[in-house]
C-alpha cells in the first residue's frame, strides 16, 4: 500500500509504511505557548516491514538555523530523520524504535556541516511499559514552552521536564553522554517556529489540534 494523507471528520489519518515523513504546520508559532493534541496509533495494517505500532513523535518550535522557514525546503528536509538533525528546536518522541523508546531531545543534533555536536538527550523512560505506546488508543499530548520550563506531556503524566538548575544529560559529540546543569545561558529557550508530527513506518490519527498562549497567573 502507498503512503497517505487524508482528512476526514475533522481528524488527519496518517498512513506511512516503510517511510518516514514530517508533517509541517505552516503556521509559525511564538512565545510562551501549550501545544495540544490527540493521536491513535492504528494496528489494523501491522505487517512485517511495513506498518508498526511507533514514533509517536514531534518538533516544536523548530526551524533551520540559516533560514527559518527552510524546513519547508523537502531538497534539504527529505524525510530521511538525520535530514533534521541540523534544525534548531525541540524534539519529542514515544514508541520510538518499534516502541520501546521514549524521549526528548534540543536540537540541533549536529552542525550544518553534518558534524554530531552536544545537545540535551533525556532517555530515562526508554523501555518503562507506561510509558509506551497503547494500540489502538487515544493518547493526549501537550507540549510546554514556557520561559525556562519545557515540557514533554502525555495523558496528564509529566514524561520528560527540564527548568533552570535541572541536572540534565548531554549526549556528547563522540556519542557518549555526561550531565550537566541546565541554564538559559548554555541553553536559551526558543522563543518561535515551527511545529511538525514525526512518523516512520506506522499508520496514526491525529486529532483535536490546539495552541494556547501562556500567560502569568495574576
Amino acid at each position: 500500500m502507498d503512503p497517505a494523507v487524508n482528512f476526514d471528520g475533522g481528524a488527519m489519518d496518517v498512513f506511512m509504511p516503510a517511510r518516514g515523513a514530517t508533517i509541517w504546520n505552516q503556521n509559525k508559532f511564538s512565545g510562551p505557548v501549550a501545544i495540544t493534541f490527540k493521536v491513535k496509533a492504528l494496528s489494523e495494517n501491522v505487517q512485517p516491514g511495513g506498518v508498526v505500532v511507533r514514533d509517536i513523535n514531534t518538533f516544536w518550535h523548530a526551524s533551520d538555523p540559516e533560514i527559518p522557514d527552510g524546513i519547508f525546503d523537502e531538497n534539504d528536509y527529505t524525510g530521511a530523520f538525520d535530514s533534521y538533525h541540523k534544525q534548531q528546536g525541540y524534539y519529542a518522541s514515544m514508541g520510538g524504535r518499534d516502541n520501546t523508546t521514549t524521549r526528548f531531545r534540543r536540537y540541533p543534533r549536529t552542525s550544518t556541516e553534518g558534524e554530531p555536536i552536544e545537545h540535551i538527550s533525556l532517555s530515562e523512560r526508554d523501555g518503562l511499559e507506561d510509558f509506551l505506546i497503547q494500540p489502538d488508543k487515544t493518547h493526549t499530548v501537550q507540549l510546554v514552552v514556557y520561559q525556562d520550563v519545557i515540557q514533554y506531556i502525555v495523558d496528564g503524566r509529566i514524561f520528560y521536564e527540564i527548568r533552570e538548575g535541572d541536572t540534565i544529560t548531554l549526549s556528547t559529540s563522540d556519542g557518549g553522554e555526561k550531565t550537566a546543569e541546565y541554564t538559559e545561558d548554555l541553553f536559551p529557550s526558543y522563543s518561535e517556529g515551527w511545529f511538525g508530527f514525526r512518523l516512520v513506518n506506522t499508520h496514526h490519527r491525529y486529532s483535536d489540534f490546539r495552541v494556547h498562549r501562556l500567560k502569568p497567573a495574576d
